[in-house]
C-alpha cells in the first residue's frame, strides 16, 4: 500500500506567504504613519527609544525581497509588544496598532498549524530560501558545531582537485592526477581517530573501474600501497598515517594525538592515474566525474576541476548528495539542496591563489612539474562552500566527449 507522506509545500507557501504579506503591509502603514522610513531602523530606534536590534528585525521584515528571509527576522511576541507600544505612545492610531496585532495573531496561527513552534520554521525556512548563498547556512553551520562536539574532531578546510588531460601518443584515455588536502584538523577529545581518505574510481553507475590503478605524485614513496601523501605540504605535528582495507578498497586514517590547538595537523595527498581511464562516452560512461566525500565536521571545501584545453568536455555542473543508510538494503542518496555551482577562474595561466588553502599554488604546480603540464594548458573551474554537510558528498560532473 502507497503512503503519501509528502508534505503540502505549496499550502504552506502561500499561507506564509499572504500572512507575512499584510503582517508587513500593517506594520509599514503604522511606521509611515508618524512620518518614519521602514527602512532606517537607526532613525526609528532614536525616535521610539527602543533597542536598535528590535527595530534592525523590524526593517528587515518590512523592507526584504525574500519572503523567507524576512520570516526569519520576524521578532517574537515580547518584541512585537514593545513596537507596538513604542508606536502608541509616539502617536500612531489604536486602529493601526490593532491591525497590527490582528496580523500578527494571523502570522502566528500559520506558524502552529505547519510548523508547531518558531525553532522549526526556522528550520523549514532555512532550506527554503530564495537566495541561493544561503540555501541551508544556518543549519549548515549549526550542524558542524553540533558534529563537532559529538565525534570530538574538525576540520578548518578540506581541499579536493582534480586534473585531468590528454595520454600523450593515446588520443582515447586521459592522465589524472588528484590532489586531496585536510588542514588544520583540531581533535575536541582525546584518543580520537578518524579514516581521512579513501580515493576510487568508479562508472556512472557507481561500480570500480577495476583496471584503473593509482600511483603516488610523490615517486620517492618506498611504499606504493601505502598513503600517497605529499609530505613537504604536511605539518610536522602530523600524526601516522594507516592504511587499512576496507572491503575492496583502502581506507588512510590517522592515529590519536593531542587535543586542541597543540596538535592541530594538516596533510596532503596526491595520486596519478594515466591513461587507464576513457576520455569518450561510452554505453557506461556519460560522464566524468570526481566527489569529495565530506567524512568529518568541516568548515570549509575547495573544489577544483582543471581541465586541459585540448579536451572538449561539457561545462562542470556541481552537486551534494546525502547519504542515508538503509536498513536491509543499498544506501539511499538524496540530492541536497545547496546551489553553489563552480566558477572558471580568470586568467592564462588561470590566477590559483586561494585565502582557504596555504601554499594552494605550490600544490598544484607539485603534480604540474612530475607530470611535465603547464597551468596555462588548464582550464580552472572552482567550487568553494562553506559548512558542507557530514556525511555527504560533493560532487562535480561534466560530459565527457562523444565517441
Amino acid at each position: 500500500m502507497a503512503i503519501d507522506a509528502a508534505p503540502n509545500c505549496t499550502t504552506f507557501e502561500e499561507d506564509l506567504t499572504g500572512a507575512l504579506g499584510d503582517l508587513r503591509g500593517r506594520l509599514g502603514e503604522a511606521i509611515g504613519s508618524i512620518g518614519l522610513a521602514p527602512g532606517e531602523p537607526q532613525e526609528i530606534a532614536r525616535r521610539l527609544g527602543i533597542s536598535r536590534n528590535l527595530t534592525w528585525k523590524v526593517s528587515k521584515v518590512v523592507c526584504s525581497e525574500d519572503v523567507f528571509e524576512a520570516t526569519q527576522h520576524m521578532p517574537g511576541e515580547e518584541g512585537i509588544e514593545i513596537l507596538l507600544n513604542a508606536l502608541g505612545d509616539a502617536g500612531v492610531e489604536a486602529a493601526r496598532i490593532d491591525a497590527v496585532r490582528a496580523t500578527t495573531r494571523r502570522f502566528d496561527a500559520v506558524v502552529e498549524t505547519h510548523s508547531g513552534d518558531r525553532a522549526t520554521l526556522d528550520l523549514m525556512l532555512d532550506g527554503m530560501g530564495g537566495s541561493a548563498a544561503s540555501r541551508l547556512e544556518q543549519s549548515r553551520k549549526q550542524a558542524f558545531r553540533g558534529n563537532s562536539g559529538v565525534w570530538g574532531i574538525q576540520a578548518r578546510a578540506r581541499m579536493t582537485s582534480l586534473i585531468v588531460a590528454p595520454t600523450r601518443g593515446d588520443t582515447e584515455h586521459v592522465d589524472l592526477a588528484l590532489l586531496g588536502g585536510m588542514f588544520d584538523i583540531r581533535r575536541l577529545r582525546p584518543h580520537v581517530t578518524w579514516p581521512i581518505f579513501y580515493p576510487m574510481a568508479y562508472h556512472d553507475d557507481g561500480t570500480p573501474v577495476a583496471s584503473a590503478v593509482e600511483e603516488p605524485l610523490d615517486d620517492t614513496v618506498q611504499d606504493k600501497a601505502g598513503p600517497h601523501l605529499l609530505r613537504e605540504f604536511c605539518t610536522e605535528t602530523m600524526p601516522e598515517i594507516r592504511a587499512r582495507k576496507a572491503g575492496e578498497r583502502l581506507v588512510y586514517e590517522f592515529g590519536p594525538g593531542p587535543v586542541g590547538n597543540t596538535g592541530a595537523f594538516s596533510m596532503v595527498f596526491g595520486s596519478l592515474t594515466p591513461g587507464q581511464v576513457s576520455r569518450r562516452q561510452t554505453p557506461e560512461d556519460a560522464f566524468g566525474e570526481s566527489t569529495t566525500r565530506i567524512t568529518m565536521p568541516t568548515g570549509a571545501v575547495q573544489f577544483d576541476l582543471l581541465l586541459h584545453r585540448d579536451l572538449a568536455f561539457g561545462e562542470p555542473e556541481a552537486a551534494v548528495i546525502g547519504r542515508v543508510a538503509v536498513p536491509n538494503g543499498a544506501d539511499d542518496f538524496h540530492d541536497i539542496p545547496i546551489a553553489e555551482q563552480p566558477r572558471e577562474l580568470s586568467g592564462r595561466p588561470p590566477m590559483l591563489g586561494s585565502a582557504l588553502i596555504p601554499r594552494y599554488e605550490a600544490i598544484v604546480q607539485r603534480a604540474m612539474d612530475r607530470c611535465g603540464w603547464s597551468v596555462g594548458e588548464f582550464r580552472v573551474y572552482r567550487l568553494q562552500m562553506q559548512y558542507p554537510p557530514m556525511h555527504s558528498v560533493v560532487r562535480m560532473r561534466f560530459g565527457l566527449e562523444p565517441a
